[in-house]
């Protein structure tokens, strides 16, 4: 019992952070910008404050250069990984309550659908048409997010000298996964990349990765067993990812009012995306904890794993860079590939891990390299649109 109230105490704390960061930051920064430059015709947003909206009457709205307000930025930008990570940390130590919130049926059969109908709200689809007619960018993009990272990924993990086989597997499920939806495009907009290819890349990633995930699972990382099936495990992904996706962009798509909507509430979206994501881990790592699994893993192998995911996502962009010098595309269209290249799936990877046979191992231990992989990713690409967006 008091294992409990200290994960319950300490899930409040986190929850509380959250809901400190998303009151204390503006909702929508060109709104921001545009009540700067005219108050007269600006429209207040959640989350901001009206009158005339400058650093200095909004405090920790964005214009202090406080301490706190840095903090308070960081955790709102970062507030993903955090949680994550307070989510392992949790589901090491207490994993009673992760255990019992795995039986509830929303986290059973609806939590992967809400996350992807909430990006399909998020995505700006018209965007993605302005890029159609970059066809090598979008090729060699394509190749290297679906094939070339998948070949590179599912190698090193056959010689890493990794002692738990789970994390060998983690690592080839991770490298098969289309690029993610939603933070890529925006990163690589940010690094002075094309946002519309960007997004296209997304978007045909994930349309084309609900076929190719489950083939190369199959046939180049050789997962095998129990009700395993390819053609199954595509209907499954259609049902809990595409189908989701789809149906978020058609809403904002024909309708003005979801798409006025969406927009409104764009912050609180996020959180609920976010919140929901930092739950898979949390009842995996539980249930694993629970059962004694992570007996079997030593601080070596887990040390390990991380230079393999962090050398994995290197060698991912290099050979992106490369491609696109070779190919003579424009310092625009290289940008988007190689931050998107290399921008694994983390809601699709954590449901794709639900629905591997019980012979590939532990999920709890597969969610590991998937974890570890997806904050490599995050400081890698990171680095590299900082560096690219203060050069362009």
């Amino acid at each position: 019992e008091m294992a409990i109230q200290r994960s319950v105490l300490f899930a409040a704390c986190a929850a509380s952070m959250l809901f400190l960061a998303a009151s204390a930051l503006p909702t929508n920064v060109q709104s921001l910008k545009l009540a700067q430059q005219s108050p007269q015709k600006s429209t207040i947003l959640p989350n901001q404050v009206s009158g005339n909206l400058t650093p200095k009457t909004m405090g920790l709205r964005g214009g202090s250069q406080s301490a706190l307000s840095s903090f308070i930025n960081f955790c709102d930008v970062q507030h993903l990984p955090i949680g994550i990570l307070i989510a392992i940390f949790v589901g090491l130590n207490s994993p009673e309550v992760g255990v019992e919130m795995g039986k509830n049926k929303f986290f059973q059969d609806w939590s992967i659908p809400t996350i992807f109908f909430i990006n399909g709200l998020k995505i700006k689809g018209e965007e993605a048409k302005k890029a159609i007619k970059n066809v090598k960018a979008l090729g060699w993009g394509l190749s290297c997010i679906l094939f070339i990272s998948a070949f590179i990924g599912s190698y090193l993990s056959k010689v890493a000298p990794l002692g738990v086989k789970e994390f060998v597997s983690g690592i080839a499920v991770f490298s098969c996964l289309p690029s993610t939806t939603v933070s890529s495009p925006m990163l690589a907009a940010k690094a002075g990349g094309s946002f519309a290819l960007a997004l296209l890349l997304t978007l045909s990633a994930n349309v084309l990765g609900i076929v190719t995930t489950p083939y190369l699972l199959a046939n180049l990382v050789g997962i095998r067993g129990g009700n395993f099936s390819v053609p199954a495990m595509i209907q499954r992904l259609i049902r809990t990812s595409l189908i989701p996706l789809i149906l978020g962009n058609a809403a904002v798509t024909f309708s003005t009012h979801a798409k006025e909507t969406a927009a409104y509430f764009s912050k609180i979206l996020t959180y609920i995306s976010s919140l929901v994501i930092i739950f898979q881990p949390w009842i995996t790592i539980s249930r694993s904890t629970k059962s004694g699994v992570f007996g079997r893993v030593k601080g070596m192998d887990v040390f390990v794993l991380t230079l393999m995911v962090t050398s994995m996502h290197l060698m991912w962009q290099g050979m992106e860079y490369l491609g696109c010098l070779a190919l003579g595309l424009s310092v625009k269209s290289t940008k988007s590939v190689c931050i998107v290249g290399g921008a694994k799936n983390l809601p699709l990877s954590l449901a794709l891990v639900g629905m591997l046979p019980k012979e590939v191992g532990d999920t709890g231990l597969l969610t590991l390299p998937i974890v570890l992989g997806h904050f490599s990713t995050i400081v890698c690409d990171s680095i590299l649109g900082t560096y690219w967006s203060e050069s362009k």
